[in-house]
């Protein structure tokens, strides 16, 4: 897993990190309040055909089979999902957003203070808020498109066919390419993200 002080620097200005954390409390009034970093999932935006790319997704070692991967999956894809007035993410914005206070990332020499959307709080906001949208607006609402690059020899492609992906196309990777020791197969997935309300 990448080292957590460098999430904000693997992705671009556009694009987005969602990351799973167990805050932990040793029940004093620490400020910052210290998590654990469980699970990542980064996505590209490609803003004029409503296409996102998981460019990087991990789980950490001991939380493996726990879920909390497809949870992730399940955020992005929440995150992605269009509304009467497009995708979610380019309609949250610092302005209107519920925002992270107070939290830290523990396992660093230094506390790193985290920074970003509290998508529980989010959703709680926005639950809030339902408007009725004509029927035709959503009919003619694009819809999003999740996309990622899987290897089949490592399994990965089967855990995302179980999570709604489909394979749109898969070619060799040449031995070297993305430091493969041996020739592998990588399979192009994509998944269309239903309009939601």
């Amino acid at each position: 897993m990448a080292d957590p002080a460098q999430l904000a620097d693997i992705i671009g200005a556009d694009d987005f990190t969602i990351v799973l954390v167990r805050v932990t409390s040793d029940g004093a009034d620490q400020q910052p309040q210290l998590c654990e970093v469980l699970a990542t999932g980064s996505v590209k935006d490609f803003e004029e055909v409503q296409k996102f790319e998981v460019t990087a997704f991990a789980v950490s070692l001991h939380c493996q089979a726990a879920g909390v991967g497809a949870q992730v999956l399940r955020e992005i894809k929440w995150f992605v999902a269009s509304d009467a007035n497009g995708p979610r993410l380019r309609n949250i914005t610092a302005k209107n957003a519920a925002l992270i206070h107070g939290l830290g990332l523990s396992g660093s020499a230094t506390t790193i203070p985290l920074q970003g959307i509290d998508l529980n709080r989010q959703k709680d906001i926005m639950a809030g808020v339902k408007i009725r949208t004509p029927e035709e607006e959503i009919h003619d609402t694009a819809k999003s498109k999740l996309v990622l690059l899987a290897i089949r020899e490592l399994g990965n492609e089967a855990y995302y066919q179980r999570r709604g992906f489909s394979t749109a196309w898969s070619g060799t990777v040449p031995v070297g390419m993305w430091d493969c020791r041996k020739e592998c197969t990588m399979g192009y997935m994509e998944m269309d993200v239903d309009y939601t309300i």
